[in-house]
C-alpha cells in the first residue's frame, strides 16, 4: 500500500464542481461534515459511500485511527473533493494511536517565547498534512476563568485574554504557514461555564461589556491573524440572544461575528449531535436553525460505533432532507446557500493550490 496521500491531487479534476455549477442537492451536501472512523471497516465504508451518493456530503471529521489505516481510508473514499477535518488541539495523538501528543494548552500558556509556539504549529501542520488532513479544529481560544469548567480547563492557554490571544495566534500562524487551515473555538466563549455542552446547555450570564473585555479579544486577534474558520459554542448568552443558543442564533453568528467583527471565513458549528442542542431540538430543527443563523458548515461528530452509525444512517440524512425541502419551498433564499458555497469553494481551491502529496517514509 502506498504511503503517500493522493486525495488532494484530484481537486484539479473537479474544481468546476466546487462553485456555481453544482446542483441544489450537491450544494446542500457541501454544508455537511460527517464523522469518519477509518478503523471501523467495511460496513462503515458502505455507510459513507451511501452518504456521499445520496446526500453529497462535502466533508469528513476524522476520529479514531492510525496513520496507515487513515491514508488507506481517505484514498478509498467515493469522493475526492472532501474537506478533511480533525481535532488535533495537542497534536495528532489526540485522535491517532501512532502519532505524537504535544503538551496541552494550559502547559503551553507558561511558554514566554511565542516563536516556540509558532514552531509547534508548523510541526502540527506538517504532521496533519502528511496524513491527509486539511483543517485542524484548533486552537481553543476560550479564556479559562472558571475553575468549575468541566470541558475547557486544560484546553485553554490561560485566564488572561491578552495571553490567550498571543499564544493562540502564534499557533495559528504556524499551522497556516504550512498550508493547514486553523479553526478558533468556541465562539462567543466557552471558558466561564459550569456545564459541559456535550451533556447539557450552558448559560453564560455576562453583560456585553464583560464579553467585549474578556471573552472576545482572543477571537478578534484570531480574525486579525487570518484564521480560516471559527467554531460556534452550544451556549445560551441572554445578553446577546435570550432565545437561541449561539450556534442557532443569527444575532450572534451574523450580526456579531459577520457584521460587527467583519469575519468572512468559514463558520463551523460544534457537533450538532451534542446534547446541549439535541435535548431541546430535533435534527431537522437544529440544521435549519444553524444554517439560517449563518453557519457555513454543519458538523456532526462521534467515535462510539452506535452513535456514528446513527449519525450516518439517520440524523445527517434527516437534516439534509430538511434543508433540501426548505430551499425547494422557498423558506431560505438561494443567495443564503450561495454565500456558504462561496466560502467553502474558496477554501477547497486553496487546498488544490497549496497542498501536495507527502511521503511519510521520507520523513
Amino acid at each position: 500500500m502506498t504511503s503517500a496521500v493522493y486525495l488532494v491531487s484530484f481537486f484539479s479534476l473537479l474544481l468546476p464542481l466546487l462553485g456555481w455549477s453544482l446542483t441544489l442537492e450537491e450544494k446542500i451536501g457541501q454544508l455537511f461534515i460527517a464523522p469518519l472512523v477509518p478503523t471501523r471497516g467495511e460496513d462503515h465504508e458502505k455507510d459513507w459511500d451511501r452518504l456521499v451518493k445520496e446526500c453529497h456530503v462535502g466533508g469528513a471529521i476524522l476520529k479514531a485511527s492510525d496513520r496507515s489505516t487513515q491514508i488507506r481510508c481517505l484514498n478509498c473514499l467515493p469522493s475526492s473533493t472532501l474537506l478533511v477535518l480533525a481535532d488535533a488541539e495537542w497534536g495528532l495523538g489526540m485522535r491517532m494511536t501512532d502519532a505524537l501528543s504535544f503538551p496541552k494548552n494550559m502547559a503551553l500558556g507558561a511558554i514566554q517565547d511565542l516563536k516556540l509556539l509558532e514552531r509547534l504549529g508548523r510541526e502540527i501542520g506538517r504532521e496533519a498534512l502528511a496524513v491527509g488532513i486539511h483543517m485542524n479544529l484548533a486552537p481553543v481560544v476560550d479564556v479559562n476563568n472558571n475553575p468549575k469548567n468541566p470541558i475547557i480547563h486544560l484546553r485553554s492557554f490561560g485566564e488572561r485574554p491578552e495571553e490567550v490571544s498571543k499564544r493562540a495566534s502564534a499557533l495559528t500562524r504556524g499551522m497556516q504557514a504550512t498550508g493547514l487551515f486553523a479553526c478558533a473555538k468556541h465562539f462567543p466563549g466557552h471558558g466561564d461555564t459550569e456545564v459541559d455542552s456535550h451533556l447539557g446547555l450552558p448559560i453564560l450570564s455576562h453583560s456585553l461589556e464583560r464579553l467585549e473585555s474578556i471573552e472576545w479579544p482572543p477571537f478578534k486577534e484570531q480574525i486579525a491573524a487570518g484564521v480560516s474558520a471559527i467554531m460556534t459554542a452550544h451556549i445560551l448568552v441572554p445578553a446577546l440572544d435570550p432565545t437561541w443558543p449561539a450556534t442557532l442564533s443569527p444575532k450572534i453568528l451574523t450580526s456579531i461575528l459577520r457584521e460587527k467583527f467583519h469575519f468572512d471565513g468559514l463558520i463551523i458549528t460544534d457537533a450538532l449531535n451534542m446534547k446541549g442542542l439535541t435535548n431541546h431540538f430535533t435534527p431537522e430543527e437544529i440544521a435549519l436553525r444553524a444554517h439560517g443563523a449563518g453557519a457555513d458548515l454543519l458538523l456532526y461528530g462521534d467515535h462510539i460505533s452506535s452513535a456514528v452509525d446513527e449519525l450516518l444512517q439517520e440524523q445527517i440524512p434527516r437534516a439534509y432532507r430538511a434543508l433540501l425541502k426548505a430551499y425547494k419551498t422557498g423558506q431560505f433564499p438561494l443567495s443564503r446557500l450561495d454565500e456558504s458555497i462561496r466560502r467553502i469553494s474558496r477554501l477547497k481551491e486553496k487546498i488544490h493550490q497549496t497542498t501536495h502529496p507527502i511521503d511519510l517514509q521520507s520523513r
